[in-house]
């Protein structure tokens, strides 16, 4: 889809988001918290910083975080 699609549009955001997800369960954070900035970095070009429709990518990110006994990192994000 990278190919395919403008690097901020919607559909392949939301793709990269799934497989942060996936790489998440799987254990591989590094790979999910890489997935996880770039959604967000997207997101925010295209809706704003202030959108409720991060609330997902911030949530899971910030989860992921907290996960990995990154605790004081996760709250300054969700702040």
């Amino acid at each position: 889809r990278r190919r395919l699609l403008a690097p901020d549009d919607s559909v392949l955001q939301g793709t990269i988001f799934e497989v942060g997800r996936l790489a998440q369960q799987q254990g591989r954070f590094a790979v999910a918290e890489s997935l996880y900035v770039e959604t967000l970095a997207s997101r925010e070009r295209t809706i704003g910083s202030d959108s409720a429709r991060l609330t997902p990518v911030l949530n899971a990110l910030g989860g992921m975080l907290v996960t990995r006994g990154l605790a004081a990192e996760a709250e300054s994000l969700l702040k």
